[in-house]
């Protein structure tokens, strides 16, 4: 089971990004010159279903708190993460059966969670 501070996802797939902070100069007369500035940490992308209002609700205010936040999956505590972006939309689900703890017409979305490592 995943869960993002405490509310539970339920992840359908998982991307990771990582990259070098490279200016290119293009001198006249010369060839191209790179400089290297640094190198951006690991960004994740989670994309997971969601059951619910209440707690699609509590990931979206997960990107207005600027505090890293603990993220779990199956195979245990994964660390703490900023919240940086969130994407969702609700599928037209007539009723749902992906958590028999919720209501049977609970709402369902589908989110695409973007997370930077504290």
């Amino acid at each position: 089971m995943w869960t993002l501070n405490g509310t539970r996802i339920i992840a359908t797939s998982e991307d990771a990004e990582l990259s070098q902070i490279i200016a290119r100069l293009n001198p006249i007369n010369n060839g191209t010159v790179l400089q290297a500035f640094g190198y951006d940490e690991e960004i994740r992308k989670i994309v997971c279903v969601i059951v619910g209002d209440t707690d699609m609700d509590a990931i979206k205010a997960l990107t207005t708190t600027a505090t890293a936040v603990p993220l779990s999956s199956y195979d245990g505590p994964e660390g703490n993460y900023y919240v940086a972006k969130v994407a969702y939309n609700r599928k037209p689900v007539w009723k749902q059966t992906v958590r028999s703890d919720r209501p049977a017409f609970s709402p369902v979305y589908v989110a695409s969670i973007e997370l930077y490592p504290e």
